[in-house]
């Protein structure tokens, strides 16, 4: 694990990625043993999607995977954008677009979560 760099890259952005990175490595399992295996998985459509949106809990363990991992991939993306670009309009830009696809997805996915099958 590389320490904390100085430069582009906040170091608070390098804690996250870790904090966050140790919620997915928690979550993960979970996740794949409720989707993947308990179930047939050539069983799942949007009917037993639904059924397993009933419990708040499912869909708030769903949606917490899901924002962990986009704040996870986002914050990685800039701190190797970060090392990766000198500063400047470039570095600006490609910033701005990997913080805009997460926001994005982030939104859609959470609008998803929390509005599918009502």
């Amino acid at each position: 694990m590389s320490p904390p760099v100085e430069g582009p890259v906040a170091p608070w952005s390098w804690h996250l990625v870790r904090a966050s990175a140790i919620a997915l490595a928690l979550l993960a399992p979970v996740e794949l043993v409720s989707w993947l295996i308990v179930p047939d998985v050539a069983r799942w459509d949007a009917v037993r999607l639904a059924a397993r949106w009933e419990s708040p809990v499912w869909r708030v363990a769903d949606w917490s995977f899901l924002v962990l991992g986009l704040l996870h991939a986002t914050l990685g993306a800039r701190e190797r954008l970060g090392r990766s670009l000198r500063p400047g309009a470039a570095l600006a830009l490609a910033d701005a677009a990997v913080l805009c696809a997460g926001v994005a997805l982030g939104l859609l996915g959470t609008r998803t979560a929390f509005t599918f099958g009502l």
